[in-house]
C-alpha cells in the first residue's frame, strides 16, 4: 500500500467552502444519476487529448475537501490522491491553465511523489473546470519527460477542456431534468392531473404515468390512435383528435371536455387541455 506524506500545505480558495460543495455534488450525480455514456464520453476525449498534443497521460479530475478523484483517464490508472499532493489543487487557484514544464525544478513539485516513478509526471499542464463559477477540478495532460507547449497545442487543450465542461453541463441538466420530472409525477398525482403527448403524423400517443392511472390503464403497454375508442367511446375519442388536430392548425391550445368510459363500474367526466408545441 502507497502512502502519501504532505510535504507543503495546498492553496485554498477563496470561495472554498461552495467550491467543495459543488464538487462533491458533482461526484455524487456521476455515481447515482442514470447518464448512458457519460464516462464513455469522457474517457474518449481524455484519449484523444493525449494522442493530438502527444502526450502519455490525460486525465479529469475532481478536487473534493480532501481527495482529488480522477473520473476519466488515459493511460492512468489511479483513482484518486490526497489533495495534498495534487497538481490540480494548485491549477482550480487560478483561471488560465497552469503549465508545470519540468516538475523537477518546481519547488512545488520536485518532492512530490507523482513525479517519481511509476508515474514519472515530469510535464504537466491543467486547465480548471468552472461548474457555477466554481472550480470544481481540472481537465489535465502530462508526459514522463519535460515539455512545453507551442502556441497550437494550448489552443488545442483549451477545446478539449470546453469538450469536458460541456460533458459536466450535461450531467447537471440531466439531474434537473430528472428532479423536476419528479417533481411532475408527485404533482400529478397529487392532483389527479395526467399529462399527454400527441403526434398527429404518425398518430401516437405518449400518456404520463398519472395518465395511465386515471385511465385505468396498464402502464407497460403503448396507447395507440385506434385504442383511444375503447377509453372515450360515442365519438369522443374523434372529438379529441379533432381538437388536437384544430389546436395544432391555429397554433393555439383548446380545451374540451370528454366523457371517459365505464369501465370501472361508473361514468367518468374529463377535462382535456391541448397545447401546441411544433417541432421545426
Amino acid at each position: 500500500m502507497t502512502k502519501y506524506f504532505l510535504h507543503r500545505p495546498y492553496p485554498v480558495p477563496a470561495t472554498e467552502e461552495a467550491r467543495a460543495q459543488a464538487a462533491q455534488q458533482l461526484a455524487s450525480l456521476r455515481e447515482s444519476t442514470n447518464a448512458p455514456g457519460f464516462g464513455e464520453r469522457l474517457a474518449r476525449i481524455c484519449e484523444l487529448a493525449r494522442v493530438a498534443l502527444d502526450m502519455d497521460r490525460a486525465f479529469v479530475s475532481l478536487v473534493l475537501d480532501e481527495q482529488q478523484h480522477f473520473i476519466a483517464t488515459a493511460n492512468f490508472d489511479v483513482e484518486s490522491t490526497p489533495r495534498e499532493i495534487a497538481f490540480c489543487a494548485h491549477a482550480i487557484m487560478q483561471s488560465a491553465p497552469l503549465v508545470v514544464e519540468d516538475t523537477w525544478t518546481d519547488v512545488r513539485f520536485r518532492d512530490n511523489p507523482l513525479v517519481q516513478e511509476p508515474l514519472n509526471l515530469r510535464f504537466y499542464a491543467g486547465t480548471p473546470l468552472l461548474v457555477d463559477e466554481h472550480p470544481v477540478g481540472t481537465f489535465c495532460v502530462a508526459h514522463g519527460s519535460p515539455r512545453v507547449l507551442d502556441d497550437k497545442q494550448s489552443v488545442q487543450l483549451a477545446h478539449f477542456s470546453a469538450l469536458v465542461r460541456s460533458e459536466l453541463q450535461v450531467l447537471q441538466e440531466l439531474e434537473n431534468f430528472r428532479r423536476q420530472a419528479t417533481l411532475l409525477r408527485q404533482t400529478e398525482r397529487l392532483a389527479e392531473v395526467g399529462g399527454w403527448e400527441v403526434d398527429l403524423e404518425a398518430r401516437q400517443i405518449l400518456w404520463s404515468r398519472e395518465a395511465y392511472q386515471l385511465h385505468g390503464a396498464d402502464p407497460a403497454l403503448p396507447v395507440s390512435f385506434e385504442q383511444l375508442a375503447d377509453f372515450y367511446p360515442n365519438g369522443e375519442a374523434e372529438r379529441l383528435y379533432r381538437a388536437a388536430t384544430r389546436a395544432a392548425h391555429q397554433r393555439a391550445s383548446t380545451r374540451t371536455r370528454l366523457g371517459l368510459g365505464q369501465d370501472l363500474g361508473h361514468a367518468r367526466l374529463t377535462r382535456r387541455s391541448h397545447v401546441t408545441e411544433l417541432e421545426l
